[in-house]
C-alpha cells in the first residue's frame, strides 16, 4: 500500500503497488463501496496506455458470492494486446484461486461453519470455480 484510501484502507484514493510477473505497477482506486464494488485504474508502470478495472461483488447466499470483473486496456505496443490479455487472465486466475483458498480456510475455521455443515451444506459441496470471460 502506497497510500490509504477513504473511508477504508482500500477505499477511494488508495494507491496500491502490484507485482505481476516482470511488471510492478501502481493502481489507484477511483470508486469504492464496501461489499459491493471497486473501480480502479492503473496510473504507473504497466505496459498499457490505459487500463481500468471494475469489480462487482454480489452475495448469492450465506456461503457463496459472485464476482464480476471487467477490465479494459490499450497496449503501449501495437499487436501485444493478446499477450497482455493472457498475462492478466493468468494473474486473475491465480488471484481468484488465492481468494477462494483464503475464504475456505477462514470459513472452515469458524464455528458458524459447523452449524451450516450439520444442517444443510458441507464444505465439499460448495462450488469453488473461478471463471474469466
Amino acid at each position: 500500500m502506497i497510500r490509504s484510501g477513504k473511508p477504508e484502507i482500500n477505499g477511494i484514493g488508495a494507491i496500491r503497488e502490484v507485482i505481476q510477473g516482470p511488471f510492478t505497477y501502481q493502481e489507484q482506486v477511483i470508486d469504492f463501496k464496501e461489499n459491493e464494488h471497486i473501480h480502479y485504474q492503473i496510473i504507473q508502470g504497466a505496459p498499457v496506455n490505459e487500463h481500468g478495472g471494475w469489480i462487482k461483488f454480489k452475495s448469492i447466499n450465506a456461503t457463496q458470492s459472485k464476482i464480476h470483473y471487467h477490465i479494459t486496456f490499450s497496449p503501449k505496443i501495437k499487436g501485444t494486446g493478446w499477450l497482455i490479455k493472457l498475462q492478466i487472465q493468468n494473474f486473475l486466475k491465480q488471484a481468484l484461486a488465492n481468494v477462494i483458498q483464503h475464504s475456505e480456510d477462514m470459513w472452515s475455521s469458524t464455528t458458524t461453519v459447523n452449524a451450516y455443515s450439520r444442517n444443510t451444506t458441507l464444505k465439499k459441496d460448495i462450488p469453488t470455480k473461478a471463471r474469466i470471460k
